[in-house]
């Protein structure tokens, strides 16, 4: 007598056996369990994640990060809000960057040498499209975009790396969106290079003269005149110690009068 039903991929109606990730028929009668996949998407492969969110080890060829921060401390300037409603972060929260053009997110890196480098961005875009970034690094827009592709939902997470010469001391790295989407959520900065560290958002004083490379300040605090080296012409801002502006200048660039006895910011 003819059976009727649905067949399973082991060919018995109304089985249990199904398809497992390697294409296999695994379950049901078959006696075979589901391969495995690694994060590497290697089968029975042995590539882990490691503390930063990335895929290492195994046929990867990548290994683990020195040390990890969360972008919402370790970050010294961002276009948006601190935020918790998608799931799966670490921390305390994570960086929603305004959806806009030019919307960015600046880390303070500190490299005990100069040289090459990487830094990663565990991150979710739970968007249709990429996400690039342009990098901005010491004032210098870097001649690649740093992508950071569709991960599923805002609450699936990934890494990036991006590799690049820094000087020795501090390092200005800018993450500037280069569409209307904005940037993805950022939630936390991998320093993968054993060396590189998060750097002061804050000159205070001649001592960071060989630290910082985008902007020098002295000498701090002042009698009555501060010494600056900028990049390019900019808007400088003389703040006391309560944060209170007490003096604002623009198109400055070699030197800036200002109130005696004030600290610079």
């Amino acid at each position: 007598m003819p059976s009727y039903g649905v067949k399973d991929c082991a060919d018995v109606v109304s089985g249990l056996a199904y398809l497992d990730d390697c294409a296999i028929c695994v379950g049901g009668s078959t006696g075979k369990t589901a391969c495995a996949k690694d994060c590497n998407g290697t089968i029975n492969g042995t590539a882990t994640l490691d503390n930063c969110g990335r895929c290492i080890a195994g046929t990867t060829s990548k290994t683990a990060c020195s040390s990890v921060g969360e972008a919402e401390t370790d970050a010294c300037t961002f276009d948006g809000i601190t935020e918790t409603k998608n799931v799966g972060f670490k921390g305390s929260s994570y960086l929603n960057v305004d959806n806009a053009v030019g919307t960015a997110i600046t880390f303070n890196i500190f490299a005990t040498n100069a040289g090459a480098a990487t830094l990663s961005f565990r991150y979710a875009n739970g968007g249709t499209v990429d996400r690039p970034a342009q990098i901005s690094l010491n004032g210098t827009i870097l001649s690649n975009n740093l992508s950071f592709p569709v991960t599923g939902t805002f609450a699936d997470w990934k890494a990036v790396d991006i590799s690049f010469s820094l000087l020795k001391g501090i390092n200005v790295v800018k993450v500037i969106s280069s569409t209307a989407e904005g940037l993805p959520n950022i939630d936390q900065i991998g320093y993968v290079s054993a060396g590189v560290s998060k750097g002061s958002c804050v000159v205070t004083g001649i001592e960071d003269r060989e630290l910082l490379n985008e902007m020098i300040v002295f000498p701090n605090p002042s009698i009555n005149q501060f010494n600056l080296q900028l990049p390019e012409k900019s808007e400088v801002k003389v703040t006391n110690i309560q944060g209170i502006i007490i003096d604002s200048e623009k198109d400055i660039r070699d030197s800036l009068n200002s109130a005696v006895g004030h600290p610079f910011t």
